[in-house]
């Protein structure tokens, strides 16, 4: 095989390589766009003793089993001082939803920055949820989620 011949086929090559790769880059793995099917709207709110928090805080929905042929994730949702969220992300690109089942749920709300320390600082973070509702399972706090039946929430956590 003459060089040029085989420059020719390296070029092809390299060409043919290139335009592959480039398509990988703007088609991607489906661009986190696409619609997932089968979700239920979670919305309502969370109390502090009845009443407002003192700062913005996190709701975290674990299954704990799911209906037969869906595929059940986390979900959490964000609540404002007056604890009303009216949707949960689970990951599900724009979708926003629970699949249908059964979730424990755990709650947040700190203030101050544990995971980013100034060196030489001491860490102080203040926690207004006690330990036992920061884990799903002891919290108490589930929502039983059906198909097709959007679910309003309404969790009140105790201090005292």
């Amino acid at each position: 095989m003459s060089v040029q011949a085989c420059n020719t086929r390296l070029t092809y090559l390299r060409a043919v390589l290139g335009f592959g790769m480039i398509s990988v880059l703007f088609c991607g793995c489906g661009g986190g766009k696409e619609v997932e099917t089968g979700l239920v709207p979670v919305k309502g709110r969370v109390t502090l003793n009845g009443g407002p928090w003192p700062k913005s805080g996190a709701l975290y929905f674990s299954p704990k089993d799911s209906q037969q042929g869906t595929t059940s994730r986390m979900g959490i949702a964000t609540f404002g001082t007056d604890g009303t969220f009216d949707s949960v992300e689970g990951g599900y690109g724009e979708a926003k939803g629970l699949h249908p089942g059964f979730y424990w749920v755990a709650v947040q709300c700190k203030e101050g920055d544990e995971e980013m320390p100034i060196p030489g600082k001491p860490v102080q973070v203040k926690d207004y949820v006690p330990a036992s509702y920061q884990d799903p399972s002891t919290s108490g706090l589930t929502v039983q989620v059906e198909a097709g039946k959007p679910a309003e929430v309404n969790f009140d956590v105790k201090t005292k």
